[in-house]
C-alpha cells in the first residue's frame, strides 16, 4: 500500500485520533495503518470501522445510566435553555470544551415531544456531512448520530427533555469554515394534532 509521511515535532507524548466518517452508501472502511519512526504501531489484523458499530450508542442509556450521571450533567440542559443570559464563548467552553477544531458545531436544548427541523442549502450538503445527536439530560444518546441528508430534514420527536449537538464536517477532510453556520437553520417543532391521529 501507499504511505503518507508526516513530520511532527513534539515535546511530549503524542496521541493519534482517527475520526472516520462513512457516507454516500459506504457501510465500512478499513482504518489506516500507522508507523512512527519507521515502526508500525497498528500491528495485527486490519481494523474495519462499520456503520453498524454505532449501534452501541442506543444501548448506553439503559445499561449505564445512574443518578451520578444526572448529577454531573444537570447543568447542561439549564445552560442551553438559558444561553441568551450567558456569552456564546462561555456556553461553548462549558458545553464543548474539547471539540475537534476542524468541525463546526451547533447545539441547543430540546423538549419532549418536539422534533428538530433542519433547513440548509443543498450546496452545503454537496461538500459537507451534517450529523445530529440528541441526548437526555444525563448526556445519554436518545437519537445518536443521525445524518441530515436533505435540505429540509425533520428528526423524529424527542422522547424526553434534553439537548442536541450537530457537527458539520467537510467530505474532503479539510477544516470546515465557521461561515457555514449561518446557512444552517435548526428549529424545534411540535407535531400538529392532526399528524398525531
Amino acid at each position: 500500500g501507499e504511505w503518507l509521511a508526516l513530520t511532527l515535532r513534539t515535546a511530549g507524548a503524542l496521541q493519534l485520533t482517527i475520526r472516520p466518517y462513512l457516507f454516500d452508501g459506504c457501510a465500512s472502511a478499513t482504518l489506516p495503518r500507522v508507523r512512527m519512526n519507521g515502526v508500525e504501531v497498528t500491528r495485527g489484523a486490519p481494523v474495519v470501522f462499520k456503520r453498524e458499530r454505532l449501534g452501541f450508542n442506543a444501548r448506553l442509556k439503559g445499561a449505564y445510566e445512574t443518578p451520578l450521571h444526572w448529577a454531573l450533567q444537570w447543568h447542561t440542559y439549564v445552560l442551553l435553555c438559558c444561553r441568551s443570559m450567558v456569552s456564546a464563548e462561555a456556553v461553548r467552553a462549558i458545553y464543548l470544551p474539547v471539540g475537534n477544531p476542524e468541525t463546526q458545531w451547533l447545539y441547543g436544548a430540546t423538549q419532549q415531544g418536539y422534533s428538530l427541523r433542519f433547513e440548509l442549502p443543498a450546496s452545503l450538503l454537496e461538500e459537507h456531512l451534517v450529523f445530529c445527536s440528541v441526548y437526555d439530560r444525563a448526556s445519554f444518546p436518545l437519537l445518536p448520530s443521525l445524518q441530515v441528508e436533505r435540505p429540509s430534514h425533520t428528526l423524529p420527536p424527542c422522547g424526553e427533555d434534553g439537548f442536541w449537538a450537530t457537527r458539520i464536517v467537510r467530505k474532503d477532510g479539510t477544516a470546515t469554515r465557521p461561515e457555514v453556520l449561518p446557512s444552517v437553520r435548526v428549529t424545534l417543532e411540535r407535531p400538529s394534532r392532526t399528524a398525531l391521529h
